[in-house]
């Protein structure tokens, strides 16, 4: 195959994957803000949170509660049991509710990650003002999160995990049962 056919052909392979991409978070986008908790998965929520933590659940929009209990779920389908795992599938996006997004604040978050690749790396920087713009929401909730989620009583590890969710890298995490759950945690919150 010469050169120019092979820079064709990746570059519609390429353009598919973020088409593909695209669909995928378009379809996620809708499950989450059409979603919301039944009373069964209420009893769920409340078995798998201690009271405070709990409490930082409820505080969440229907769309982020919704989605964490997805991640949650998909979690416990594939046989994790760590209570701290748990917690954080639960909770991962609970630093949003520090600078709540509108819907279209969500809809351009997907459309710059997937089309513009716009950088949404998290930073885990202490975090000391509040910036609603939406692509500073993205890059920020995680550091958000984890601090809301200590501040109520939430384990360390549970802070941690939240802290990384949105991690690219795995660069210097030594340890390997939080770096098993971690990568869990990232693959659920990916398919959900």
């Amino acid at each position: 195959m010469d050169p120019g056919a092979a820079a064709a052909l990746f570059g519609e392979v390429v353009d598919w994957m973020s088409v593909e991409r695209i669909f995928y978070r378009a379809r996620q986008f809708w499950h989450t803000l059409t979603g919301k908790l039944s009373r069964r998965h209420w009893e769920e929520v409340r078995s798998a949170l201690a009271p405070d933590p709990l409490t930082l659940f409820t505080e969440m929009s229907d769309p982020e509660q919704t989605h964490g209990f997805r991640v949650y779920r998909r979690l416990k389908a594939k046989g994790y049991q760590d209570p701290d795992l748990l917690a954080a599938a639960l909770l991962h996006d609970v630093g949003k509710n520090r600078s709540p997004l509108t819907v279209w604040g969500r809809a351009w978050i997907v459309i710059a990650s997937s089309i513009f690749h716009q950088d949404t790396k998290p930073d885990t920087s202490p975090v000391m003002g509040e910036d609603r713009h939406p692509m500073s929401v993205a890059k920020h909730h995680p550091a958000w999160g984890a601090e809301m989620a200590l501040q109520r009583g939430a384990s360390s590890t549970t802070a941690w995990l939240i802290r990384n969710h949105e991690r690219q890298d795995f660069e210097g995490i030594e340890d390997t049962s939080r770096l098993r759950m971690l990568k869990a945690l990232i693959k659920a919150d990916d398919m959900c």
